[in-house]
């Protein structure tokens, strides 16, 4: 009993006991007293002095084990910032796209050249941060924020071929068109693009594009089926903007697949 009331006062001083100071024996020793107690006949008042202290043990026992849980809980959650923080640099492509086009529609001049193209387009993480841009109207700041955009449009059938480096503008997604999660999407391009086209006017079935550097804007209209993937309607124009003295242009349209990252 004397050492089971020191274990006690212990507790009592330094709040939380060690492992090593309570443990299994303490309960024996309490259940040992208490059949002591019994087979010698002693006072009710003494016999639950012995019930108290055994039970009081126990729960000693029991605040030092959950305490040390505690502790390792604490231990864990506090090292698990330390891990997470250590994270994967971002991918500076945000986007990628693919598709077939129709080669040289007669939309804005005559059709010299046709067949099928395919396209392919990489779209880069904007290099305006959007805090640069946080004291802008929510509505203008993507006009503030191009993504750069490379691509190449190879046609099949032998005819102009063309790689292009420019800016792409994403207007604001309309949501929830259709279903839940879904988008509608516009974009606009407008950069440069060099291509294999013979500029010698005299060359038949030929578009006269009359240099191989020409500007290149582009629209694409896309519907989101999810947060990651895009069906596309997609048209890009190339010409010199009456730079040269021939100017007939090159018009490719068609429908590209898009993956969001």
């Amino acid at each position: 009993m004397i050492h089971i009331c020191s274990v006690l006062l212990y507790t009592k001083r330094t709040g939380v006991p060690s492992q090593s100071s309570l443990d299994v024996g303490h309960l024996r020793e309490g259940s040992g007293m208490l059949r002591n107690y019994q087979h010698r006949g002693r006072s009710p008042s003494r016999l639950a002095r012995a019930v108290a202290a055994l039970v009081l043990s126990g729960l000693a026992v029991t605040a030092t084990r959950t305490a040390h849980a505690q502790r390792a809980d604490q231990d864990s959650a506090l090292a698990a910032p330390t891990l997470s923080t250590v994270a994967s640099p971002r991918s500076i492509v945000s986007e990628i796209r693919a598709g077939v086009l129709a080669h040289g529609l007669p939309i804005l001049g005559p059709q010299h050249e046709h067949g099928a193209d395919i396209n392919t387009a990489l779209v880069f993480v904007s290099p305006v941060s959007e805090e640069a841009v946080s004291g802008v109207a929510p509505a203008a700041r993507w006009l503030l924020r191009p993504r750069p955009e490379v691509g190449a449009t190879g046609n099949l059938n032998g005819y102009t071929s063309q790689v292009y480096l420019g800016f792409d503008w994403t207007a604001p997604a309309i949501r929830n068109v259709i279903r839940s999660q879904d988008r509608l999407l516009f974009d606009f391009g407008f950069g440069g693009a060099i291509n294999n086209d013979r500029t010698v006017a005299s060359v038949v079935n030929r578009a006269r594009l009359g240099s191989n550097l020409l500007f290149h804007p582009n629209l694409q209209i896309g519907y989101g089926i999810n947060p990651h993937y895009v069906v596309a309607l997609y048209y890009e124009h190339s010409s010199n903007a009456h730079l040269a003295k021939v100017n007939e242009g090159l018009n490719n349209i068609g429908f590209r697949v898009a993956r969001q990252l």
